[in-house]
């Protein structure tokens, strides 16, 4: 309440019904005997549409932001919603409790989304300016840009919403990195190469 309105509540939630080609429908609200209407039951992953450009930035706007990060391991293989096991359960959350089998887990990881999600919590694990201050400078409409500084780190994610990319460059002792995140990768800069 007081965040968004009822009509922008509303709008999100259609849109997630939407971009999960109904399916998280079926395990949300009453028709999963959930009493909140407003969760809604889908993996994070669907609920972006299974895009892996929107879902990278989403992974990396959460990682930016202040506080400590978490990652379910559906999210972390960029899992779709498992109609399979809420039609068994009947239970509307377990749409993202898929149970991995070792060769599924082998072959979810070889996925570049998967290795560009693996690459950016790297990255949000191993910089030490995130144990530093947070900023937000202004930006345009379209544009978000969350800042970490420490005495001698400095990271910053760059996303431009309209064009659907973002950059992030670090600096730590005087050495320089940037990463792209565009065609559904992370890329190094430097090399142009897909992590």
């Amino acid at each position: 309440a007081g965040l968004l309105s009822d009509e922008a509540v509303d709008s999100l939630v259609e849109t997630v019904h939407e971009k999960t080609g109904e399916t998280s429908r079926s395990a949300s609200g009453y028709a999963a005997s959930n009493l909140d209407v407003y969760q809604v039951n889908s993996t994070f992953y669907d609920a972006l549409g299974r895009d892996d450009v929107d879902y990278l930035l989403a992974r990396a706007i959460q990682f930016f932001a202040p506080g400590t990060p978490q990652v379910y391991y559906v999210g972390l293989l960029a899992g779709t919603n498992d109609l399979e096991l809420v039609g068994k359960t009947g239970v509307g959350r377990d749409i993202n409790r898929h149970y991995y089998a070792p060769e599924e887990i082998r072959a979810e990881i070889d996925r570049p989304v998967v290795r560009s999600l693996m690459h950016l919590i790297r990255i949000r694990n191993g910089i030490p300016a995130f144990a530093g201050t947070f900023s937000m400078p202004e930006c345009g409409d379209s544009e978000l840009i969350l800042r970490w500084e420490s005495p001698h780190c400095m990271a910053q994610l760059n996303v431009d919403l309209e064009r659907r990319t973002a950059t992030i460059d670090c600096v730590d002792s005087d050495k320089r990195r940037r990463w792209t995140i565009g065609d559904g990768l992370l890329k190094a800069a430097e090399s142009g190469a897909a992590i």
